[in-house]
């Protein structure tokens, strides 16, 4: 079956490596904050001067985030977006119950093995049976819907995502002032990452076989321009 994604026809292994490639991104701005941050944090330099710009960066990169966060978890069925919500409830269809079958993945698992190679065969046959214990109930032949439903619930319903969403919904979206008081802390917005990284790298095994890491290596020396003035004498800048 294919679903109709941003304009696009694509399947359900489609769908999941787009969405790999989203949060690849949203993990590389993840990184980014983090490291950023932890230079500021500890160059003595910054604790004596104005930081109008320091908190537009802060409150920028900030709001990055929690917009990233919340088209992941976007469960709006009308929409047309690689929600990981989305892709989950679109797995848990009785249309895709082969995707979450033993069978498939064994059989996955063993075609790129040769059929002379017997012992090889024998080997990565046992490994895939362990490897799908792991993630199904040992000796179920098949992975659980109520796991699937679960792990939605984790993304929308429940605590640190829950409150992220609700963050942006009512104080970056609307910005309701009787609720302004509602706040995140950074632990809370880290820990939202942690959960969606476990989750996605789950159904990565599960149906494209593949554990690979969503935080990407950076390329080229990002810090280069954090090493000399951005202000010369004679290049004065507006107030």
């Amino acid at each position: 079956m294919k679903y109709v994604i941003e304009g696009e026809d694509c399947t359900l292994e489609q769908w999941l490596e787009k969405l790999n490639k989203n949060i690849v991104l949203i993990f590389h701005h993840l990184d980014l904050f983090k490291k950023l941050w932890q230079i500021i944090k500890n160059n003595p330099n910054f604790k004596d001067k104005d930081v109008t710009l320091i908190e537009w960066m802060r409150e920028s990169f900030t709001e990055d985030l929690v917009i990233s966060i919340g088209k992941i978890c976007d469960p709006d069925k009308r929409k047309q977006t690689y929600s990981l919500v989305r892709f989950l409830n679109a797995l848990k269809e009785p249309c895709n119950s082969h995707y979450l079958s033993r069978k498939r993945y064994v059989r996955l698992r063993l075609s790129h093995v040769p059929e002379e190679e017997i012992s090889l065969k024998k080997h990565i046959l046992t490994l895939a049976n362990k490897e799908f214990d792991s993630l199904a109930i040992t000796g179920q032949n098949s992975f659980s819907t109520d796991t699937i439903l679960a792990d939605i619930s984790r993304l929308i319903e429940d605590d640190p995502l829950k409150k992220i969403i609700k963050w942006r919904d009512t104080v970056m979206a609307h910005m309701d002032r009787k609720k302004l008081k509602l706040s995140i802390t950074y632990e809370e917005l880290f820990n939202t990452f942690d959960i969606i990284e476990e989750i996605v790298k789950k159904y990565n095994w599960l149906v494209l076989l593949t554990n690979g890491e969503l935080v990407p290596v950076m390329q080229g020396n990002w810090k280069a321009v954090l090493t000399f003035p951005w202000i010369r004498k004679n290049n004065k800048p507006d107030n």
